[in-house]
């Protein structure tokens, strides 16, 4: 108790307002399962039994258990306050974490519908006028370089001839 009201007052308090509500909701799982009693008491069985306890837990829809992903999220944020605890000398080594498997996956940020509806509208657009080119092969061009890469438009921008090896 005494580390964690100390770790709010000094870390968390200084976090931005987003970040430290995630950080505060990370931790309260491991306090409410694994109910550390002394620091010292945290070793990697403890964080092993509460990752399997956790992850058994209901997840955000309904008839689901939580997901790998939000469990390597806690599990983030508790590695983070041991480190400091680590370095406020409130425990002699850092116990080894064992993150759960996330699967891997491309991420899609629009669906194909969507993605259709913006190219067929490409020939909308009046800019940018440039010799030789019609804005709209400029712009279903921008778009799948976008949706290909999953770069974000900046560095798209940033493509120069002398980057591009034929």
């Amino acid at each position: 108790a005494k580390f964690y009201d100390e770790y709010v007052k000094t870390i968390v308090s200084q976090q931005a307002g987003a970040h430290a509500g995630t950080t505060l909701r990370s931790l309260k799982p491991f306090v409410r399962i694994a109910k550390p009693g002394r620091m010292r008491a945290i070793d990697s069985r403890m964080i092993a039994a509460f990752s399997a306890t956790r992850s058994k837990e209901r997840g955000r829809a309904a008839g689901s258990t939580l997901s790998p992903d939000s469990l390597h999220k806690e599990l983030t944020y508790l590695r983070s306050a041991l480190t400091v605890a680590k370095e406020w000398g409130y425990i002699v080594e850092m116990p080894a974490i064992r993150f759960p498997k996330r699967p891997e996956r491309l991420r899609s940020w629009i669906g194909l519908e969507d993605f259709s509806a913006i190219y067929q509208a490409c020939d909308c657009m009046t800019l940018p006028c440039l010799p030789n080119l019609k804005p709209g092969d400029w712009w279903r061009a921008f778009l799948v370089t976008l949706y290909m890469t999953g770069w974000r438009v900046s560095q798209v921008r940033a493509i120069r001839w002398v980057h591009v090896d034929l």
